[in-house]
């Protein structure tokens, strides 16, 4: 089967972007608040495709990406599809990734 990892990497971006600018325009939610739940709900969708495609054994979306969403403000995201799916929770990479990104963002969070 073809690859569609930079599809649906493209589709979580226009979904962070996108979720963004709804909830900029339909909510007073601090600027930090409406960028940590739009990136975590884009973040959720890459690992839930992932894992979608880690059980049919199908292509993937990289690694790298998922590191790179968390770390751009999806972390909760990441950790909710950590142990909602079960998706990553052997690899000690995302544990470090998601740890670090939870200090950045706790760290970030005081600036805002």
């Amino acid at each position: 089967m073809k690859n569609s990892a930079p599809f649906f990497t493209a589709m979580a971006l226009f979904f962070a972007i996108g979720s963004y600018v709804l909830l900029y325009l339909y909510t007073n939610w601090s600027f930090y608040v409406m960028w940590l739940v739009a990136w975590g709900g884009a973040t959720f969708f890459l690992y839930a495709i992932d894992k979608t495609q880690a059980v049919l054994g199908n292509w993937r979306i990289p690694e790298q990406v998922l590191h790179l969403f968390a770390l751009v403000g999806g972390v909760f995201g990441g950790w909710f599809g950590m142990f909602v799916l079960w998706h990553k929770v052997r690899k000690p990479a995302f544990w470090l990734i998601l740890g670090a990104s939870t200090v950045i963002q706790g760290v970030v969070s005081q600036w805002f």
